[in-house]
């Protein structure tokens, strides 16, 4: 299991890239592709208890690398992967043999991965390969180099989820009406504003009864559930960037501090001030 196109130089370049997320089947957000070796970028990492708020991926192309996990110490050979889920706290194990070792970061809200707990395994070739066409790329330095990355990307995070999960669902379950798209992606883009579902029918060029069909036919949700739930998504995140109530109330669209204050209790069954408290 022997990388091809590695140099440090591609490993800078990669570490370098401003790779865009995907939308489609999923919408995922790629922070960052990390290469690092032994005797080439090892100051950057953090070897304290420390935990994300997203997925990270660690790929052992050489050598040997262990992680701590709670009182539990994972070792790493070449070959093997570790997929780190949101808000498990681990740490890097100062180790001084030679290894060489991709990191992947990665957030997503409708990826099937299991959440809660590590899960190591021993990563495909088709990994690899992918692992390999990235530093490859990483040389043409030109304006497709990031969305290109960004599929090859794509198609690691699918092997993990073959490999760690139930697996993906078949291609017609996951073949969205381009309507359902349109419609997610106008709630997405407008949940700071109070909209209906007569807005996004019309923005969809259908009526708002066949778009509420379709809309559950597809996601088992209403248009209406999906408003609120993309609009309580977007209070909690802000509520955990520890922004003032009024400036959320205001973020969201609302005319009153009050108004959104009703609106979370209605939704969540407590004020924000109280889910603050009780998340933090």
């Amino acid at each position: 299991m022997t990388l091809k196109e590695y140099t440090h130089g591609r490993a800078d370049a990669v570490n370098q890239l401003n790779i865009p997320g995907a939308e489609r089947p999923y919408r995922v957000k790629f922070l960052w592709l990390e290469m690092i070796s032994r005797d080439h970028g090892a100051e950057k990492i953090y070897y304290g208890d420390h935990a994300h708020s997203f997925y990270e991926l660690y790929l052992i192309l050489s050598g040997d690398a262990r992680c701590g996990i709670g009182g539990e110490e994972i070792v790493l050979s070449e070959g093997d992967a570790l997929l780190l889920p949101p808000e498990l706290s681990h740490r890097y194990i100062a180790d001084e043999r030679p290894f060489l070792r991709a990191a992947l970061a990665f957030s997503s809200e409708d990826v099937p991965l299991p959440k809660g707990e590590y899960k190591k395994f021993r990563f495909s070739s088709e990994i690899l390969e992918n692992v390999d066409f990235i530093l490859k790329q990483s040389d043409r330095d030109d304006v497709f180099t990031p969305s290109i990355v960004s599929g090859r990307l794509l198609e690691i995070v699918a092997d993990v989820v073959r490999e760690v999960s139930e697996g993906l669902p078949p291609a017609s379950h996951v073949s969205e009406d381009p309507r359902i798209t349109v419609a997610k992606e106008y709630i997405y883009n407008n949940r700071s504003r109070l909209i209906t579902g007569d807005d996004v029918a019309k923005e969809c060029s259908v009526s708002r009864k066949q778009l509420d069909r379709i809309f559950k036919a597809q996601t088992d949700k209403t248009i209406y559930d999906f408003i609120i739930d993309t609009k309580v998504c977007y209070a909690v995140q802000l509520l955990a960037e520890s922004k003032s109530v009024k400036e959320i109330s205001y973020s969201l669209g609302f005319d009153s501090e009050s108004g959104f204050v009703s609106f979370f209790k209605r939704h969540c069954g407590m004020t924000p001030g109280a889910y603050r408290k009780e998340k933090t």
